[in-house]
């Protein structure tokens, strides 16, 4: 009875801790939702995806992952997915530099980069960029750009 009563716990705890681990490794297939933990080894960023949207706070992304990479402050949309982008930053930025086109919807975003030097809050220098409005957003550009720049080589709609 006791060996039992001893399996049927060993089981019970590897069930308990394959459940908590669940939300720290990311899940593929089945269109499910992966959130990554904020600050555990390399998924140090907030990034949510699920069926082809990646949601990125601004105010948390430090490193590259699915749909972009990240450098600098600059958060650079690679394409291959639709973007909602969240939070508040005096530091980072949004650039799409390729000739595709995506869907990028603001969230309630916050992007203040006043306090840089020669930067745009989003910066579309190629292709076509679907945005889409949510909430209030606020997009403040350093010196010498628009808060929202769209090059001769880009179109938005």
């Amino acid at each position: 009875m006791f060996t039992k009563s001893k399996k049927l716990l060993s089981v019970i705890t590897v069930m308990a801790l394959m459940a908590g681990f669940a939300s720290f490794f990311p899940i593929s297939g089945g269109g499910g939702t992966y959130t990554s933990p904020v600050g555990f080894g390399p998924f140090a960023h907030e990034i949510a995806q699920a069926a082809g949207v990646v949601t990125i706070n601004v105010g948390t992304v430090n490193q590259a992952a699915d749909g972009f990479t990240y450098a600098e402050n600059e958060i650079l949309l690679t394409g291959g997915y639709d973007y909602v982008i969240t939070g508040t930053s005096t530091a980072n930025y949004i650039t799409i530099d390729d000739d595709i086109t995506i869907n990028i919807t603001l969230d309630n975003a916050n992007i203040d980069v006043s306090e840089t030097d020669g930067f745009p809050a989003l910066f579309i220098n190629e292709g076509t960029t679907n945005l889409t409005l949510v909430g209030t957003n606020i997009l403040k550009s350093g010196s010498g750009y628009a808060a929202l720049t769209v090059t001769t080589d880009a179109a938005l709609t």
